[in-house]
């Protein structure tokens, strides 16, 4: 896989399996965002990363940094926290989160860690009773299950690692919080998580 540049000229994608709507077959690659999206989403797809590079820059993104996917296909690894294993991986432990101290608590751990599958993890994991303090806590909650993820498999850090400091950035225009909103603009959440945790793994290699 070629290296990224030590600049960015446009937004890049990370592919690591073959989408035929892509037209390549020499997989994994970096391609660019606005190519990817257009193939993808047609051309609200390429507004939508100029409208995030409007605000961002060029970025970097992949969908193994994503913990729920829809449009790529990646089969999220196990992690184990607190000895405990969460085969659906980081979806599966922060939707598990959602619901600890209410009353739905046991209905919903059995449900969930039952799911392999992150989607079916989210489906759940908002059917139930939301702890009353989940605003303030999410984030940390997704940062544990972050760190298990890239710190747990070496080829996933070794990925992350690979994006140097260029912004990372989830494209999900239905999620101001997590992702970049319907705007460009949203919080980002998830890319600034990972951001934060690739500066503290490139200060202890």
């Amino acid at each position: 896989m070629k290296e990224l540049p030590e600049e960015l000229s446009e937004s890049l994608c990370f592919v690591s399996c073959c989408v035929e709507a892509l037209g390549v077959h020499d997989y994994p690659c970096w391609l660019p965002q606005r190519d990817v999206s257009l193939a993808l989403f047609g051309a609200n797809g390429k507004h939508t990363v100029e409208q995030i590079e409007q605000s961002t820059g060029c970025f970097v993104w992949a969908t193994e940094f994503s913990n729920v996917h829809t449009t790529f296909t990646f089969e999220e690894p196990s992690i184990n926290i607190d000895g405990v294993t969460y085969n659906g991986g980081p979806e599966q432990y922060y939707q598990l989160a959602k619901s600890i101290g209410t009353k739905d608590e046991e209905t919903a751990r059995h449900t969930i860690l039952h799911s392999r599958k992150p989607i079916n993890s989210y489906i759940y994991g908002n059917r139930f009773a939301l702890r009353s303090d989940w605003d303030s806590v999410k984030e940390d909650i997704m940062r544990v299950a972050v760190h298990a993820k890239f710190t747990q498999h070496e080829s996933l850090k070794t990925l992350l690692l690979s994006t140097k400091n260029f912004p990372l950035v989830q494209i999900k225009p239905g999620d101001a919080f997590w992702g970049t909103g319907p705007d460009g603009k949203g919080r980002n959440a998830l890319g600034l998580i990972l951001m934060e945790l690739r500066q503290k793994l490139q200060g202890s290699e």
